[in-house]
């Protein structure tokens, strides 16, 4: 009988073998955050800028809805009217929530800690107004920094956005939130002809830090 277990053995084994090495399917960085990702806009429908929904409502800066002109929010599905939920001048943040109070989604989540010192970061937002759902990947520059155009906490970072990314989510590579689109620095260049109106691009763009975004949600 002892002779007889050895074989058995390795047959069993080889019949598992191919379950263990199963490859996982990959899931997509940005995918969820793609997906949750919302349109600002005007009554007439024109997109001036971005959001994301977080906790069954809507994160996005807070200079994007504030003189006070009516928002309308628009999402895979549909588009609503919103409300003013919360707001955080200082950091440049706002929560809005549906007028006629129907549910949304879930949402991303946050990220677990803020990132750090070269850690890939993904941007996401409707560019310009009118290139929708545009993702652009870079670094984090500089992780905190204090006193940011609005004044609040910030961190720095490469990926690229324009006007119409304002509000939008910075994401990590897990695809959690890790900030929000605030505002980019360009800066006037020297041209001997003159050439007015001449600017760089600084690769120097502004989200709103982890720690304001996690206390207005609380």
């Amino acid at each position: 009988m002892k002779r007889l277990l050895l074989p058995v053995l390795i047959i069993m084994m080889a019949c598992t073998t191919p379950a263990i090495s199963k490859a996982k399917p990959r899931v997509n960085t940005v995918g969820k955050a793609l997906q949750a990702t919302v349109a600002l806009q005007g009554f007439f429908g024109r997109t001036f800028c971005s959001g994301v929904i977080v906790d069954h409502k809507v994160l996005t800066a807070f200079h994007c809805i504030e003189d006070g002109t009516p928002v309308f929010v628009k999402t895979h599905e549909d588009r609503w009217e919103a409300a003013v939920w919360k707001t955080d001048k200082l950091d440049d943040l706002a929560v809005l929530v549906p007028a006629d109070g129907h549910a949304l989604g879930s949402g991303i989540r946050l990220a677990r800690k803020a990132p750090t010192w070269g850690d890939d970061v993904w941007a996401i937002g409707h560019a310009l107004g009118k290139y929708e759902y545009s993702v652009t990947k870079g670094i984090v520059s500089y992780p905190k920094r204090e006193d940011g155009v609005f004044g609040g906490v910030w961190f720095q970072h490469d990926a690229g956005t324009v006007g119409g990314n304002s509000g939008g989510p910075v994401v990590n590579k897990h695809g959690r939130l890790v900030g929000i689109t605030s505002f980019g620095v360009i800066q006037g260049i020297y041209c001997a002809l003159g050439c007015p109106g001449a600017y760089q691009d600084t690769h120097i763009n502004g989200a709103v830090h982890l720690s304001p975004i996690r206390a207005l949600l609380r």
